[in-house]
């Protein structure tokens, strides 16, 4: 049981652990091309662990959803949050923290649902790169995309477009990378397509 106490506030939550296998993947990936090279450099990993998870220590005190969040985009998904990914035959492996979705170039991208735009702009690693703020500390995450329709500082609304696929940054075709973080801790996508999985309550 865990039990969360906030001013007059008191949760009492009991939380089972249950052990999980995660998919592994397998990749090959071309790392003689330059635009590879680059995106998969220490140079691009310093840039966006300078960029990204500074942001996640962000949080509004303003509540910007309501209900469920939609898909961003509504076609299949690729690649599942959890897999374990090895390149080239290397033994060590990578932790997905998202969803890869599938799409030809250029498929726009929606907000899922309500949120104010705290990042937006271009990183070696992940491409043209959006996060959306949508209270609490729960942000979702775009990677990849061939352009971006938003600023950051702008308030977006659930299902207006915020920029396309692509396959930008350290990729090999077009797709979106989605993520989903609750105070930087990154949680599997499908459970805010449904409410918002039990993980927040939330008052103004």
């Amino acid at each position: 049981i865990i039990q969360v106490d906030a001013g007059d506030f008191h949760w009492d939550l009991i939380m089972t652990v249950q052990w999980v296998k995660f998919p592994t993947q397998d990749l090959i990936i071309d790392e003689t091309d330059p635009d590879i090279t680059e995106a998969n450099s220490q140079a691009a990993y310093d840039q966006y662990n300078a960029t990204i998870p500074p942001l996640w220590q962000t949080y509004d005190s303003e509540k910007h959803w309501e209900g469920s969040f939609m898909r961003p985009v509504s076609n299949e998904r690729s690649t599942e949050y959890g897999m374990r990914r090895f390149t080239n035959g290397r033994t060590n492996s990578r932790f997905h923290a998202g969803q890869d979705i599938k799409g030809e170039e250029g498929t726009p991208v929606l907000a899922p649902a309500n949120g104010r735009v705290i990042y937006a702009d271009y990183l070696l690693n992940t491409g043209y790169t959006i996060v959306i703020e949508h209270g609490g500390g729960l942000q979702t995450l775009y990677y990849h995309m061939s352009a971006i329709d938003v600023a950051a500082g702008d308030v977006v609304e659930q299902g207006q477009p915020i920029g396309a696929i692509g396959s930008t940054g350290y990729s090999t075709g077009p797709h979106l990378h989605f993520d989903v973080r609750i105070a930087g801790i990154s949680i599997d996508p499908e459970l805010i397509h449904s409410g918002t999985g039990g993980l927040m309550y939330f008052e103004k």
